[in-house]
Parts: structure tokens; sequence; C-alpha cells
């Protein structure tokens, strides 16, 4: 099946092509605001959380803007999910 990485980014992709060009830049900056930061990220384990599940609501949604854009938190949820498949 799919990983939790590349279901997020389908997610993300069919809510900006549901959103206006402009709508969009203003979402894009209010999530930049209460997005995680990468240090809070690897302060929190928010990658292992992620994947074992045990982050939940605004906490995972925050994460999942942030590991979006972060290659790195991206690729440790890419890596995670491979060993807890």
């Amino acid at each position: 099946g799919q990983g939790p990485a590349s279901r997020i980014a389908e997610r993300w992709k069919s809510r900006c092509a549901g959103a206006g060009g402009g709508k969009l830049a203003g979402r894009q900056a209010a999530r930049k605001e209460t997005m995680v930061k990468h240090e809070e990220a690897v302060r929190m384990l928010a990658a292992e959380r992620y994947v074992l599940e045990e982050l939940g609501g605004e906490e995972r949604e925050r994460f999942e803007e942030h590991f979006f854009v972060c290659p790195v938190c991206a690729r440790d949820v890419e890596q995670l999910s491979v060993l807890c498949a």
C-alpha cells in the first residue's frame, strides 16, 4: 500500500487543487505561521510518533504541514514507515 508520506502528499494536492489562486496564497501564509518548526519536530520525536499514529488532531496536522516541505522529516517518515510495515 501507500506509505504515510504518499497519502499526505495526495491529500495536500487535492486540497490545493480545489483552492483558488488568492485563497491558496493566504492559506500557505497561515500554514507557515502554525507549522511545526524542524527543531520542535525533532525534540518531540514527531516522525516516530507520526508513524506510530501517536500524534492526534492539531499536532498531527501541524507536523504534516512541516514534513511536506521538510526533506529531512519526510525522509524520516518514509524510512520509519518501511521499518514499521
